[in-house]
C-alpha cells in the first residue's frame, strides 16, 4: 500500500510541476535514432494511432492526407508529444510501485502453488527411493539365507 501511495505522490508531483525544457531536449545519443531502432520504437511506431499503419491507411482513402503540413503543424505535433509524453511518464511512475507489488505477490503464489509442490514430489521420491532400497535389502538378505 505504501508503495502505491508513493508512486501516486511521484506522479502527482510530475504531472503538477512539469518537466522543464531541458528535460524533453534529445541527448546526444538520441541523434541518430539507431538507439531507438534497436529498442524496437520504431516497429512499435507503425502500429501506435497516428502511426505508420494508421497513416497509410488513412492515404487510401484521403491521397493527399498528412499529419505534418506546415511549420505551424510542426510546432503542434511537438506540443502533442510532449503532453503524451508527460502523461506516459505519468502513468508508468504511477504503475511502477503497485507493478512491482504485484510481481512479488505473482512470485510468492508461483513459490507456493508450484515450486513447493515440485521440491515435495522430490522429496516424496528421495523416500521412496530410500524404502525400495531397504526392500530390496531386506529381499537379497532372505534369499541369501
Amino acid at each position: 500500500m505504501a508503495g502505491a501511495v508513493g508512486g501516486a505522490i511521484a506522479a502527482a508531483v510530475f504531472a503538477a510541476l512539469g518537466p522543464s525544457a531541458g528535460y524533453y531536449r534529445p541527448r546526444p545519443f538520441e541523434a541518430s535514432r539507431e538507439f531507438y531502432a534497436r529498442l524496437g520504437v520504431r516497429f512499435f511506431r507503425r502500429f501506435v494511432p497516428l502511426g505508420d499503419c494508421a497513416n497509410r491507411l488513412t492515404r487510401r482513402a484521403v491521397p493527399d492526407y498528412r499529419v505534418v503540413r506546415s511549420p505551424a503543424d510542426v510546432a503542434k505535433a511537438e506540443q502533442f508529444g510532449r503532453f503524451s509524453e508527460r502523461v506516459h511518464t505519468t502513468f508508468l511512475v504511477f504503475l511502477l510501485p503497485p507493478t512491482f507489488w504485484g510481481l512479488a505477490q505473482l512470485i510468492l503464489f508461483n513459490g507456493l502453488f508450484n515450486l513447493y509442490p515440485v521440491l515435495l514430489q522430490r522429496y516424496t521420491r528421495a523416500r521412496l527411493e530410500t524404502l525400495a532400497n531397504r526392500r530390496d535389502r531386506l529381499q537379497s538378505r532372505c534369499r541369501g539365507s
